[in-house]
């Protein structure tokens, strides 16, 4: 890699082939095990509102699309926003619609008045809400650069709404026509449920150092769950049943959990791409850096 990092470098980063050499990184389980710590202390520190627009795959896709859209000239509607949400898949019009209308009540959006109808008119954001998002990409830098030092200048530097801009576009550039094809179904069966990813996370944090996989067995405290990440222990116990009825995890008792081969290799193999897809968006931001003093 030159000096000064490059759209190329960037570009190059999100291969298949750059994926398999990051997993076979000695390092790699230690990142994922550290990024997983921060993002996760970073999401238990959010407040209500917070935690509920960003508790599944489909609710951050919006939030993501909302401050992305908002860095643009022509700004985040509801249209704009139910549009690219169709195009990609993430989720549906009445999740958009459902998304938005929680947000007005938290006071985290705003529709101003005109003569257009309410989905054409730019949303107006409140500062808390692109916040959030800017402070998780500063986590997920300072854990990415662990094992990409490289990136170690980025989150400082995205403390400026300008860096922050161009980190929003250069994300959106490198972003695939269908994100989620990258995405192994067993991890869209967690990915898609409320908190899905987060308690898993949460396990795999929990499990032996020595252990030989990325995902092997963990202790299971339902109620720990249920309360560390505000949803029911009802919706637990069907998480669990369902994944263990799909073949992903195994229950040998109430209070423990083995993680399948597969569902350890897809969960290896989704962090892998998802390190990539960051590292390629950081790469990108600092070599579209103007020249200092220009």
């Amino acid at each position: 890699m030159t000096a000064r990092p490059s759209l190329a470098d960037a570009a190059a980063l999100v291969s298949e082939e750059a994926v398999t050499r990051l997993r076979a990184r000695p390092g790699f389980r230690a990142a994922v095990e550290r990024y997983t710590l921060e993002t996760l202390n970073h999401s238990r520190g959010l407040d209500p509102a917070g935690r509920w627009m960003l508790a599944d795959l489909g609710r951050t896709a919006i939030y993501i699309t909302v401050v992305i859209l908002d860095a643009l000239p022509d700004g985040a509607s509801a249209a704009a926003i139910a549009a690219i949400s169709k195009d990609t898949g993430a989720t549906s019009r009445g999740r958009v619609a459902q998304f938005i209308r929680f947000a007005q009540d938290a006071g985290e959006i705003g529709v101003p008045p005109g003569s257009e109808h309410w989905t054409r008119r730019r949303l107006i954001l409140r500062t808390a809400f692109a916040e959030r998002l800017r402070e998780r990409a500063m986590v997920e830098a300072r854990a990415i650069a662990r094992i990409a030092p490289e990136v170690s200048s980025l989150a400082d530097k995205l403390k400026d709404d300008p860096t922050y801009r161009r980190l929003l576009l250069m994300s959106a550039m490198l972003m695939p026509q269908d994100p989620y094809a990258e995405i192994p179904g067993a991890m869209m069966f967690f990915l898609h449920r409320e908190c899905g990813m987060r308690i898993l996370q949460h396990l795999m944090l929990d499990q032996a150092q020595d252990r030989g996989r990325m995902l092997d067995s963990a202790p299971l405290s339902r109620n720990q769950l249920s309360q560390t990440y505000g949803v029911s222990r009802a919706h637990i116990n069907r998480l669990f049943a369902d994944a263990e009825a799909q073949g992903l995890v195994r229950l040998p008792t109430p209070r423990r959990v083995e993680f399948t081969p597969a569902l350890s290799d897809d969960y290896e193999l989704t962090l892998a791409r998802v390190f990539q897809r960051y590292h390629a968006a950081y790469l990108a931001t600092l070599a579209t850096e103007p020249p200092a003093g220009g």
